[in-house]
């Protein structure tokens, strides 16, 4: 069981939703996670330490995890240069 995350960008904030949620201890992290372009680095930050916390549950997907992180830099340092 891995987890698909969708990334909505909204003009203010971005959105991380997970599709599936993996365990028990993953649904503690929130479904839905908004954060606002000007704190995004500091979001991605915070995601990525999420994301370490989860793949330590399913170490296979950690490759899928870091292509998340990876997609969602590429996506959010473009806005935060337009800015």
């Amino acid at each position: 069981m891995h987890m698909i995350s969708r990334l909505i960008i909204t003009r203010n904030a971005v959105m991380i939703i997970p599709m599936k949620v993996i365990t028990m201890k993953a649904i503690t992290m929130k479904a839905i996670i908004m954060m606002p372009i000007a704190m995004a680095a500091k979001g991605i930050r915070m995601m990525s330490i999420i994301i370490r916390d989860v793949t330590m549950l399913m170490p296979r997907k950690s490759i899928l995890m870091k292509a998340t992180i990876t997609a969602m830099r590429g996506i959010v340092a473009p806005l935060l240069q337009n800015n």
